[in-house]
């Protein structure tokens, strides 16, 4: 059974995003598209101190004190301040000086399992923006990390994290995630696509406090040409040393079955790179081939379609 993730709205701001907030004098708000009393007063909205080219923007004697400069403007009529106030909004608001693009926002993958006790789920995002604008991320009540930056290939990345409870085992869960540029200075206000992901819960493994283990994640499962081909993550816990993991990924094999539990080819053992990703190849012919494949490694499990499996596949 799916359910949606909407424990509370989350807004991780990574480019500062200001709300209106300044409706004091509607009549200068509203054509001028300011959203902050800090568009036009340096202060606070009584501050009789100015942004450059505010004041200026109307036609009234620019030699009077400031007061006299304020009370001059407030008498002038709205045909009369029209102008100053189209000066503003263009001044407020410029227009971008070359066509905008929509942030793009990728994942490697949009299926995810946890098992209970197994600390936090961590779902990496990446955000890739030819005019490299600030954004807003928007999505579910998870935990926001901290902005990195790729310097290979520029793109910001961060991760929403999230840590079940008992209660949650068994369940599935909708994530949607999306990122917008937020700048209003410039007129820009471009979503990336949403990213609907789904996270599976598992209940808590028997030998936990044993276990080296503490992530696996299966990315992609594919069949073509006879050969079943797996991709995912490792991760160990803190504890484990290097010789132990490398110990571990040797020995420790990774058990394959259908959805229903028949058992699928011999059960490999994982090689990972540094960073613990890994893949496996498996020769499988049609009629071996799973509807949807279970992966269990060290009593972590992960679930995926099969993708290219054949019609007759097994269950």
């Amino acid at each position: 059974m799916n359910k949606t993730l909407l424990f509370s709205a989350l807004s991780g701001v990574i480019a500062i995003a200001v709300s209106t907030n300044a409706l004091a004098h509607p009549e200068y708000i509203f054509p001028t598209k300011a959203m902050g009393c800090g568009d036009c007063h340096v202060g606070d909205s009584r501050s009789k101190n100015f942004v450059p080219g505010i004041i200026e923007a109307f036609s009234v004697d620019q030699k009077l004190p400031i007061q006299g400069k304020i009370d001059a403007i407030q008498a002038l009529t709205t045909e009369q301040k029209a102008p100053a106030l189209a000066a503003i909004n263009k001044l407020l608001n410029p227009a971008p000086s070359s066509p905008d693009t929509n942030p793009v926002l990728s994942s490697p993958s949009n299926t995810w399992d946890i098992t209970v006790g197994e600390g936090p789920l961590n779902i990496p995002y990446s955000v890739a923006d030819a005019e490299d604008d600030g954004f807003t991320v928007n999505g579910n009540a998870l935990t926001l990390s901290e902005i990195t930056v790729d310097d290979a290939t520029q793109s910001k990345n961060f991760t929403l994290s999230w840590t079940p409870a008992a209660v949650h085992a068994g369940q599935s869960y909708i994530l949607n995630t999306y990122v917008r540029e937020d700048q209003r200075s410039i007129g820009r206000f471009l979503p990336s696509d949403n990213l609907k992901s789904t996270i599976r819960v598992w209940p808590a493994r028997v030998n936990a406090a044993t276990a080296q283990v503490g992530q696996f994640a299966l990315y992609n499962a594919q069949w073509a040409k006879n050969t079943l081909m797996l991709s995912g993550k490792v991760g160990f816990k803190a504890n484990v040393t290097d010789a132990q993991q490398a110990a571990a990924l040797a020995s420790l094999p990774l058990t394959l079955s259908s959805q229903k539990g028949k058992a699928i080819g011999l059960p490999p053992t994982l090689i990972a790179d540094e960073t613990g990703l890994w893949t496996v190849s498996l020769s499988l012919a049609a009629n071996q081939v799973p509807c949807t494949l279970t992966a269990n490694y060290e009593g972590l499990k992960a679930q995926r379609p099969v993708v290219g499996a054949p019609k007759k596949c097994v269950k």
